[in-house]
């Protein structure tokens, strides 16, 4: 069951060239490096669906950490909307006009009805999601 979803966009410095600029597409990434999550996350995944041959310099754990290297400026970050680091300043986000948002999914099995439990988490983390966003879907 999908919990919240977000688009995904570009953490450049505000002094950064495409900083200006109201929104990118993956093409535009191709020739700057690249902070990114780790391999096997859905964001790296994406990036090399749509970016032949990123120039990857930083593979974060976090997406804390993404933002923490953009800003001391070793690349774009690639993240989904999911403001978790208010503290860390003089950045832009750029949405990708060709991005897919990413979901967020409680799963369960086909043949049973979600638990009281699950019904609870979801209320929860959805109210959190909506709460670092700004909004919730």
């Amino acid at each position: 069951m999908p919990l919240v979803s977000a688009p995904v966009g570009v953490y450049v410095r505000v002094d950064h060239p495409l900083a200006s600029r109201g929104q990118l597409g993956w093409r535009d990434l191709e020739t700057w490096p690249i902070v990114a999550m780790r391999s096997g996350t859905v964001l790296w995944e994406m990036l090399h669906r749509h970016v032949a041959r990123p120039d990857i310099v930083v593979e974060a754990m976090s997406a804390r950490t993404v933002k923490v290297m953009v800003g001391e400026g070793a690349g774009l970050g690639i993240l989904a909307r999911f403001d978790t680091s208010a503290d860390i300043h003089d950045l832009a986000w750029l949405p990708l006009r060709d991005g897919q948002p990413v979901t967020l999914c409680l799963s369960q099995r086909q043949d049973s009805q979600p638990s009281r439990a699950a019904l609870i988490v979801r209320r929860l983390v959805q109210a959190k999601a909506g709460e670092l966003s700004g909004h919730m879907t």
